[in-house]
């Protein structure tokens, strides 16, 4: 287990795994200020907010784009600003019980 992995470290910084959240606030967090890291992979759309929580703790912010015509899936969460843009498509993709793209 990594040190980022351990409930005691992810306590003492404010990370907190995914949440659901509403398209408005989606795009209300989209447009407050330059979005930080706005990308789109694995049918996941993704950015942060650029002002940091704590340390190199920020809001980061997930749209799915699910296949098969099922409804887009908005979600939040608190992590680190570094993360690959593959870690955050899996950590947004595991919150949901929505089948992953092919």
């Amino acid at each position: 287990m990594n040190r980022e992995d351990s409930p005691e470290w992810q306590n003492k910084y404010g990370i907190k795994a995914p949440w659901r959240i509403d398209e408005a606030r989606f795009m209300e967090m989209l447009g407050v200020l330059p979005p930080s890291r706005w990308s789109s992979l694995c049918g996941v759309e993704s950015f942060h907010v650029c002002e940091r929580l704590s340390g190199e703790v920020v809001s980061w912010f997930g749209c799915i784009h699910p296949a098969l015509g099922l409804p887009k899936e908005y979600w939040e969460m608190q992590d680190l600003s570094m993360l690959s843009k593959n870690e955050v498509s899996d950590k947004f993709w595991r919150a949901t019980p929505t089948p992953r793209m092919a």
